[in-house]
């Protein structure tokens, strides 16, 4: 009687058993169908490895499932990861992959296209260059803007890389690289390579900086590396301000791209200015900013701020968005820090000689606890320039 009972305990609990995995099965099946509809080549797979599971477990119930998953099952799992990555790229709709694009290496038959770098060159005839997008879509994506995900950097290669921006943007970092290395090449910045206008996209090509963030740097170093940083930095800006513009030539981008003010929103100039009394009109040119009246107090102040000062008529070459993130460092042997590069020049060109250091603090909040405030360049130090960079500060007030 006792072995009966044994029977019908080891066939209930069997019966059970399959009951339980079956449920488990098809909950499975329920959640990869539904992943299915999305067309994900992930849940595809694996729900074709499911099913042969289950037909294996319906054959024998004691089978040892993991002896039926394919040897090169992870392996398989990470190429369609991959695979679907790529599908994924935010580069996808503003350059679909395996579209062709047909341009020119001539600024002749199209002024948009200024040049291409030759590691993306196919030459097909004379002066013909074909850009395939899907080239782009498969290089590493090092920087997002975290809003639109309109602005992308890529690394092609360890020597190159592709800053994609919107063509509105204008192309004053391209023209700037290009002046610095034509004028100045001892800056540390990156090399033009190239840029093209393209779908409403500025591609700008140029060599790959390698190191890190100054700001990712910043707090590990001591007092006396922070120092040392901050006097290579007053060397670099003090000789990128011996470039000043021809007489004739209008402040603002090297390449005549007018004059540029980031606060509340981005402003450029609509005319050539030419002089500090232009640069004033510009500067106090939004009557949203205040009244008649506060405005025209306002530049009495800055007027009389001059005096002393001695940068009137002055105009020097600026970065004009300086800021531990936008500088590169490496650490050498004896644990020096080197500046390996000065990157986005987006904001760059002839300005008062007191323009950088009104800009350098565009990110400094009164809660600020970095004390890379502490340590700015001398050169480009507001305290060179106290009187207009505090009639900034309350300009830039709401």
């Amino acid at each position: 009687m006792d072995a009966v009972t044994d029977q019908i305990s080891d066939a209930e609990m069997a019966k059970k058993m399959r009951k339980r995995l079956k449920t488990s099965f098809n909950e499975a099946f329920e959640a990869h169908d539904k992943a299915m509809n999305s067309q994900s080549d992930i849940a595809k797979y694996n729900s074709g490895i499911l099913r042969k599971l289950e037909k294996a477990f319906a054959a024998n119930p004691e089978i040892d499932l993991l002896s039926k998953l394919p040897a090169s099952y992870t392996e398989a799992l990470e190429s369609f990861a991959k695979d679907t990555t790529q599908e994924h790229d935010p580069l996808d709709e503003a350059f679909p992959p395996a579209k062709w694009i047909k341009i020119t290496d001539s600024g002749h038959s199209q002024p948009e296209v200024l040049s291409v770098p030759s590691h993306l060159q196919h030459l097909q005839g004379s002066g013909e260059v074909i850009v395939k997008a899907s080239t782009l879509s498969k290089c590493e994506l090092i920087s997002k803007d975290g809003g639109s995900g309109r602005r992308l950097i890529l690394k092609l290669n360890d020597h190159s890389i592709a800053k994609i921006v919107p063509t509105k943007t204008d192309a004053r970092e391209y023209t700037t690289l290009t002046y610095l290395d034509q004028h100045c090449s001892e800056i540390p910045a990156p090399k033009a390579q190239g840029m093209l206008q393209l779908n409403g996209q500025d591609l700008i090509f140029m060599s790959y900086v390698a190191g890190e963030t100054l700001e990712k740097a910043w707090p590990s170093l001591d007092d006396t590396q922070k120092a040392a940083v901050s006097t290579k930095l007053d060397h670099i800006f003090s000789r990128l301000r011996r470039q000043t513009p021809q007489p004739s030539q209008a402040w603002g981008g090297v390449g005549g791209e007018g004059c540029k003010d980031q606060r509340r929103k981005v402003r450029v100039s609509e005319r050539e200015i030419l002089n500090a009394e232009e640069f004033e009109d510009f500067f106090f040119s939004n009557p949203k900013f205040g009244s008649e009246v506060y405005i025209k107090f306002l530049r009495e102040l800055y007027s009389i701020s001059d005096v002393g000062e001695n940068i009137s008529n002055s105009c020097v070459l600026t970065h004009g968005d300086l800021r531990p993130a936008n500088i590169i460092v490496q650490y050498t042997p004896n644990g020096d820090v080197d500046i390996s590069g000065i990157i986005d020049w987006e904001y760059s060109g002839f300005y008062p000689a007191f323009w950088e250091a009104v800009k350098l603090t565009n990110c400094m909040g009164c809660h600020e606890t970095s004390d890379w405030l502490l340590h700015l360049p001398p050169a480009i130090s507001p305290l060179r320039y106290t009187t207009k960079w505090l009639l900034d500060l309350v300009w830039d007030v709401d």
